[in-house]
């Protein structure tokens, strides 16, 4: 009699690049006389376990690896980048990034 074992190894790749696999802004709206509105931020991640929201590279908020969030944008006229990069355990992984202004 034979015994046939099958050996089952883990195929997760722990060493993979955090990547950005969307990324979308709501509408930029500052009302009169405003100094700031809150832009909606959609987001998600494969290989990450958070992410980090940022506005003109000052780090707004960092948060899960995928989500629905509010951060706030000048009013000023002037266009501003947000951005979103996916983190994991080894460190910074992709930025996808975004310009908006307000009119």
């Amino acid at each position: 009699a034979s015994t046939d074992t099958t050996d089952t190894t883990d195929t997760t790749d722990t060493t993979a690049t955090a990547e950005v696999t969307s990324f979308a802004l709501g509408v930029f709206d500052c009302a009169a006389g405003a100094t700031e509105a809150p832009i909606s931020v959609s987001w998600s991640t494969q290989s990450a376990t958070a992410a980090e929201l940022a506005v003109d590279g000052e780090t707004a908020t960092e948060t899960g690896p995928s989500g629905t969030t509010e951060i706030q944008i000048p009013c000023d006229g002037e266009a501003h980048e947000v951005s979103v990069t996916a983190l994991s355990d080894s460190g910074a992984g992709e930025t996808e990034s975004k310009e908006v202004s307000s009119s």
